[in-house]
């Protein structure tokens, strides 16, 4: 199993993988950075699963720092495309300098060899993984932990036409005008030049400076996966032609949590009320400036509910008032499960807005980063939601979002639940998983 370093969902989605794949009698191998050897403490996972841990370059505190600093540029708020571009393509250089720390430790790549891995499961988040299977001639399946990007699924054996399907980070909606159509053309130029021309040599480089299977290229990879595990359902994403080895993995971390509070947080609902609003942006609330913090913070002083707010101890709060409650880490499945809970305010992470969808609560998103953007305009196309621009808004719009949000609250319920049906297959696409990770040889 091939996460991307380990980080967050990226692992433990694709964990969830791993722990079926040995309930079924496989072992399971995941090969991480010592950044995040934690896992491997785990206390469940260290029992069920074998852990191949490299060196990092950086080590742990210089790869936090590198890691907030990268956010701090994407979350800046200057919101040009090229400089967007530019740190995007400069969060890429970082990824193949982490590929490096793998290729270069050749009793790393000695012990994988020894191992006689039947078949690698990758995430393209870092192309590398794609090379590491390569290089051990075995076959692979992709798992991409991410929306529908049609700049890449045209690389994945999927046919894509920008003039009909949003390009990735357009910000276009399903049915577009002349227009743009045309912008969406040239978005989706611009993104197949950037991994042609820029993107992809930098890891087909890396073939011939560490001597292994020129024979090669990114391209034939990512061609040649036997199936492809496509973290989307159709319920939010928009229509696109898909092969028949492309299964649609959303919801697999639903189906691990439970969905029951303990007694400490049920005693915390039943005394603060009958109306929560839970509030996260994930990891990226390191990275976001001060004053957008505290703009959100202010917006949420003037809801008369209680609030929830997810947030790392290090971010602090310089106003908060007394319905907002802040928690370094919430049971977030199991408070949107709740029927007090009535609105999720959410950084766009795929994970949170499936889990709200699947428990009908509305959500009002502000996109930051990658993919989240095309989900934000997909979750107010379909009107599960709203979505605003998290630098430019003000506290005002926030507030009649907020509010727009709860008084339609009980229509947005109406309209989600005949969607949630689809979720129904949430176990069944589990299933579809390891069966095809178990007999696509």
């Amino acid at each position: 199993m091939l996460p991307y370093n380990g980080e967050g969902s990226h692992y433990t989605s694709m964990a969830v993988i791993g722990e079926s794949l040995v309930s079924n009698g496989h072992n399971v191998t995941f090969l991480l950075s010592d950044v995040f050897q934690f896992r491997a403490r785990n206390p469940s996972h260290a029992s069920m699963f074998t852990f191949e841990i490299y060196p990092h370059h950086l080590g742990e505190k210089r790869w936090n720092i590198r890691r907030r600093s990268e956010n701090e540029r994407v979350l800046s708020g200057k919101g040009v495309a090229s400089e967007m571009l530019f740190a995007f393509n400069d969060v890429m250089k970082n990824f193949s300098l982490d590929c490096e720390d793998m290729l270069k430790n050749f009793n790393l790549r000695d012990r994988l060899v020894r191992s006689s891995f039947d078949m690698a499961i990758v995430d393209p988040t870092s192309f590398c993984n794609i090379l590491i299977a390569q290089m051990l001639r075995i076959p692979h399946c992709t798992f991409v932990p991410i929306s529908v990007v049609p700049n890449l699924a045209r690389y994945f054996a999927t046919p894509v036409n920008p003039a009909y399907s949003p390009s990735w980070q357009s910000g276009n909606p399903l049915r577009m005008t002349f227009l743009q159509r045309v912008n969406n053309l040239l978005v989706d130029l611009s993104w197949s030049i950037f991994f042609n021309i820029v993107f992809f040599p930098v890891y087909d480089n890396l073939r011939e400076i560490y001597n292994f299977r020129t024979d090669v290229d990114i391209r034939t990879g990512m061609t040649d996966s036997m199936f492809y595990l496509n973290f989307a359902d159709w319920t939010l994403e928009y229509p696109i032609p898909s092969s028949p080895n492309v299964i649609g993995s959303v919801g697999l971390n639903i189906v691990a949590e439970k969905q029951s509070l303990n007694k400490a947080w049920t005693l915390f609902m039943a005394e603060h009320g009958d109306n929560f609003i839970l509030i996260s942006f994930g990891t990226f609330v390191r990275g976001l400036p001060r004053r957008i913090i505290n703009k959100v913070a202010m917006a949420l002083s003037k809801v008369p509910h209680t609030i929830i707010w997810q947030m790392p101890e290090e971010v602090k709060l310089e106003h908060r008032s007394e319905n907002v409650f802040v928690f370094e880490w919430v049971p977030m499945p199991a408070l949107l499960a709740h029927n007090k809970t009535r609105l999720l305010i959410s950084h766009a992470g795929i994970n949170s807005l499936y889990e709200a969808l699947y428990y009908s609560k509305p959500v009002l998103a502000f996109p930051l980063f990658g993919d989240q953007f095309d989900l934000g305009r997909r979750l107010t196309d379909k009107k599960m939601g709203l979505s605003l621009d998290v630098h430019t808004s003000t506290t005002e719009e926030i507030v009649g979002a907020i509010n727009e949000l709860l008084d339609r609250s009980r229509q947005v319920r109406i309209d989600v639940q005949p969607k949630s049906i689809h979720f129904v297959f949430v176990s069944f696409s589990l299933c579809l998983c390891v069966y095809y990770s178990l007999y696509s040889e």
